[in-house]
């Protein structure tokens, strides 16, 4: 019977566990998200893990899109997908649309996030975008 009651207590555990990282996941995403809306580079540079291999990226993005373009995001779809060592990854749909600026067409892209802990915060660290559909 202690096996069984040990057995369920730690499927419990693992869920709650798996339920913290993806909670903790999404709220990292939505602040970047939000920081991005607001055209706030040191939010969105606060969002990314300090060595991340994207923010050369990141920062060429900033410098070229907010002179030229004011975009709406909204997050539609966040799955955990499981932890792995140091990394994390989640499979987030967003959809971007444009209020201001040239040609831009409102899209929503499914892309794979990795994040990483630095000093106990998840941070984004690597993307791999998976698919675009232009609405």
């Amino acid at each position: 019977m202690s096996m069984l009651v040990s057995f369920v207590w730690s499927g419990f555990a693992c869920a709650v566990e798996k339920n913290d990282i993806s909670n903790a996941l999404k709220k990292a995403y939505e602040q970047h998200i939000t920081a991005m809306d607001k055209e706030d580079n040191a939010a969105i540079m606060k969002s990314f893990h300090g060595q991340s291999p994207a923010i050369m990226q990141i920062t060429q993005l900033m410098q070229q899109m907010f002179p030229v373009f004011d975009l709406k995001s909204e997050l539609l779809n966040f799955k955990y997908i499981g932890l792995d060592g140091e990394y994390a990854i989640a499979r987030v749909e967003q959809k971007s649309v444009k209020v201001s600026g040239p040609m831009f067409q409102d899209n929503i892209t499914d892309t794979i996030f990795i994040f990483r802990q630095e000093l106990g915060v998840w941070k984004l660290w690597q993307a791999a975008p998976l698919d675009i559909k232009f609405l």
